[in-house]
């Protein structure tokens, strides 16, 4: 498994019990209610999407089908009432989810995992690859 596969794995397997943890729960009650400040308002916000947001980083960058499923599941909890039996159904489908990445990348539909880093050797003379050169080799008009 490519080392990529095994960073997107582990954070959807992570985000699952976050789902349903007290964290979670208690930014996403009060993430509708008045607060004192911005800053507080910004942090329950913050607390009660945070996971998913993980999600749509880690699966969905090249895929359209992986962002607009998350940006759906967002949009239900910032919008609709929470939920404890839709909520423990989403954890336990992300873990799965989570285990299907680290067991078999290449079987999620649009998930595309990036090619693992390719390094040009340098030159043995100067330490790096320099272009070469072709044309005239005078430094250009000169400044009076």
């Amino acid at each position: 498994m490519a080392r990529n596969g095994a960073h997107i794995a582990g954070v959807v397997v992570c985000v699952g019990p976050y789902e349903v943890s007290p964290l979670k729960r208690a930014c996403r009650r009060r993430y509708g209610l008045p607060t004192r400040s911005g800053v507080e308002y910004a942090c329950y916000c913050v607390g009660s999407s945070v996971g998913l947001i993980l999600i749509l980083l880690a699966l969905g960058p090249m895929s359209i089908t992986w962002m607009a499923v998350g940006g759906a599941i967002v949009l239900r909890q910032k919008v609709l009432p929470g939920r404890p039996s839709l909520d423990c159904a989403l954890a336990l489908a992300l873990v799965a989810a989570g285990l299907w990445v680290a067991v078999a990348p290449s079987s999620v539909p649009g998930l595309v995992v990036p090619m693992p880093e390719v390094r040009v050797p340098a030159s043995p003379v100067s330490g790096y690859m320099r272009p070469e050169r072709s044309g005239p080799t005078s430094p250009g008009p000169t400044c009076r």
